[in-house]
């Protein structure tokens, strides 16, 4: 029996805590894993590279230009699952370790998207499109993330 505006704000409210929760869980759980020695951080987590500048000569072009050339060694870099890990990492780290089944990753990517996307257009436009069906249906995919996450 709330006004409109009073709705969508609570349901907003609710997908972006219920992405929280999903979230924090799926932190846990891959600490968990990877502390018991269940999985290895470098077998779910993407390598990511640096480049070490080793020299740099600066080279004037017939304009006038400088020109950098530069002389870099590729370092390999090992990632961690930290406390700010990003969500999307760790989705893409729990299908990897299949704690995240082809479905359940994929509820994951929608209740995320869901959530950045209340953040995003808040910003752009009055954004009143939240139902009490898409709340519904994202506590149906928050409850299959949990029973997985508890059972695996």
């Amino acid at each position: 029996n709330l006004p409109t505006l009073y709705k969508n704000q609570t349901y907003k409210t609710i997908i972006i805590y219920s992405a929280a929760i999903v979230e924090s869980l799926l932190h846990y759980k891959l600490k968990s894993l990877i502390e018991s020695g269940r999985v290895r951080e470098s077998k779910i987590f993407k390598k990511e590279f640096k480049y070490d500048e080793l020299s740099k000569v600066i080279l004037n072009d017939e304009l006038g230009v400088d020109l950098p050339i530069v002389l870099c060694k590729k370092a390999d870099i090992e990632k961690h699952l930290k406390d700010n890990t990003q969500f999307h990492d760790m989705i893409i780290a729990g299908k990897r370790c299949r704690l995240l089944t082809p479905t359940l990753f994929k509820y994951c990517n929608e209740i995320k998207d869901l959530r950045n996307n209340i953040h995003m257009a808040s910003m752009m436009e009055v954004d009143d499109k939240y139902t009490k069906v898409k709340v519904n249906n994202i506590y149906r995919k928050v409850k299959k993330v949990i029973d997985r996450i508890e059972s695996y």
